[in-house]
């Protein structure tokens, strides 16, 4: 059995249904009230599909409202996170100047470390893009990107 406790939140995991985890969840539930089946834990939402054994879990939510809140909800979705060997360039950098503000008004770091967080709970696969745009994160608020 797995019981992994997060503040006030439980998950208790174990394959054997009938045996030790009713047990300790009728144990538990004199303690403390117990809400049923998991749907979500820390903003991942978790379906189970018990006829073949599988779990999904996703953050769609999650990268919904950090889309809006970076307002960058009208980006391009791409079917491989970086192209390998991809370089960054200043070349690369908004040319056209409605670009450069919007860019400007997006929180770079903040925007990194949101990145980071759905790396490591869900999205291994974007481990190498996170790194390489993480690389950028030292530039002060006074300087652009056109100055790396």
């Amino acid at each position: 059995m797995i019981l992994a406790l997060y503040v006030d939140d439980a998950i208790l995991i174990n394959n054997d249904v009938d045996g030790l985890l009713k047990q300790f969840k009728s144990k538990l539930a004199k303690k403390i009230a117990m809400m049923g089946h998991i749907q979500y834990c820390l903003r991942i939402h978790i379906k189970r599909y018990r006829l073949n054994h599988t779990i999904y879990m996703h953050q769609a939510n999650y990268i919904e409202t950090k889309l809006q809140m970076f307002k960058l909800e009208m980006s391009k979705v791409v079917a491989t996170p970086l192209e390998v060997g991809l370089k960054l360039t200043k070349a690369m950098s908004p040319q056209i100047e409605n670009k450069k503000e919007h860019m400007k008004k997006v929180p770079y770091q903040s925007a990194i470390g949101s990145l980071m967080h759905y790396m490591i709970c869900i999205r291994v696969d974007i481990a190498y893009s996170v790194g390489v745009v993480s690389q950028f994160s030292y530039i002060s608020k006074r300087d652009s990107l056109e100055s790396c």
